[in-house]
């Protein structure tokens, strides 16, 4: 694992919700 896996985790879930929104909103 890398030592940043977290900052990692916190960029997926913005990119993710932002798809997330983009679908909801389409």
């Amino acid at each position: 694992m890398r030592p940043s896996g977290r900052k990692t985790d916190q960029m997926r879930k913005v990119s993710f919700e932002r798809n997330f929104s983009k679908h909801a909103e389409g």
